[in-house]
């Protein structure tokens, strides 16, 4: 009998490894994403903060240069704010090509490996095949054990004869016409 060989087994390995590098590169983008938000959370926490103390110091007099240094540090936090808007969006489109990508290349592996499960199947089938036969076999031979325990072996052979020879008789019929062979 022969053994179960999966000719595409490489074929299934490299799959799954694309499928784990392309689900690599989404993990990996989606963490530079986390990571821009939390900048861009900074920045607003930050703008917020300079807010707050500017409306607590507007209480009384009014300082020039306190006010124009709140005025260009939120210039720059929304420059800052409005480019780190921007990269989340470009990582946000690479994002949406990653997981396309990620799909694409977990299909192609459920592709192969459901050409696996039906090569294993067929292998099933063969292997049942072939262990039927060998039980045939097997039953075959305890059989004519059986009928050499009974008759002579030139009447046994005289029977194998009869049985090869491709005439249409019943086996009883073969039966007992080599016992009459075997009285006479």
């Amino acid at each position: 009998m022969r053994r179960y060989n999966f000719r595409l087994e490489k074929f299934l390995k490299y799959r799954e490894l694309k499928e784990k590098l392309a689900h690599r590169d989404f993990i990996n983008q989606q963490n530079i994403l986390e990571k821009q938000k939390e900048i861009l959370k900074e920045i607003k926490e930050k703008e917020i903060q300079v807010l707050k103390n500017e409306s607590k110091n507007r209480i009384g007099k009014i300082d020039l240069a306190r006010w124009r240094y709140s005025n260009s540090f939120l210039y720059e936090n929304q420059k800052r704010e409005y480019s780190e808007i921007k990269k989340i969006q470009v990582i946000l489109s690479k994002l949406d090509e990653l997981k396309k990508r990620y799909i694409e290349a977990s299909r192609n592996r459920k592709i192969v490996e459901k050409l696996k499960d039906k090569s294993i199947e067929e292998y099933k089938k063969y292997f049942y095949k072939e262990t039927q036969k060998l039980f045939d076999d097997i039953a075959s031979q305890r059989f004519k054990k059986k009928i050499l325990k009974k008759f002579d072996k030139k009447i046994f052979f005289f029977y194998i004869r009869i049985l090869t020879k491709g005439q249409k008789m019943t086996i009883r019929e073969k039966m007992t016409n080599s016992q009459k062979l075997e009285n006479s």
